[in-house]
């Protein structure tokens, strides 16, 4: 896991292919240029998922993981906390890797990470994470989640 402001996205660029054009993405989104819910960086191999939605309880959520990708989470705005365990060791609640790219964890995270405006995670196959928690009351959040396939990283 990694955990930056990005504005230093760019000194990532040996772990993150195509940085130059993912922040492109990134601001046509906190500009507004973008809205959708979808944005082809490199087709399948990368893109930009937007998302804006109500933070949640703990309680009640799992632990995710994926295999094909690696989640480049940044706050647009708002703020939340994102839970975060090793994979290694996890108990398996449920798999959709056949379908998608995800599985569930019956664990909870050993840490919570404050995501602030302005703050991204790179979260790889060996980082559980739990996104979308409260900090506080719940808060409506914007956040892009860029999606990189591991093998191209």
């Amino acid at each position: 896991m990694v955990l930056d402001k990005l504005t230093n996205l760019k000194a990532y660029s040996k772990l993150i292919p195509k940085t130059d054009e993912i922040l492109a993405a990134i601001e046509k989104v906190r500009a507004g240029e973008f809205t959708g819910s979808r944005l082809d960086i490199d087709g399948d191999s990368i893109f930009l998922l937007n998302q804006e939605y109500e933070t949640f309880d703990r309680e009640g959520r799992q632990l995710e993981a994926h295999r094909k990708y690696i989640d480049l989470q940044a706050v647009i705005k708002g703020e939340e906390y994102i839970g975060w365990s090793e994979l290694e060791g996890l108990t398996l609640a449920s798999e959709e890797y056949s379908k998608g790219d995800i599985a569930f964890y019956n664990e909870e995270p050993k840490i919570y990470i404050p995501m602030t405006e302005g703050a991204f995670a790179l979260f790889f196959p060996q980082d559980a994470h739990m996104p979308c928690i409260k900090m506080g009351d719940s808060r409506k959040v914007q956040k892009v989640v860029v999606k990189i396939a591991v093998d191209l990283a």
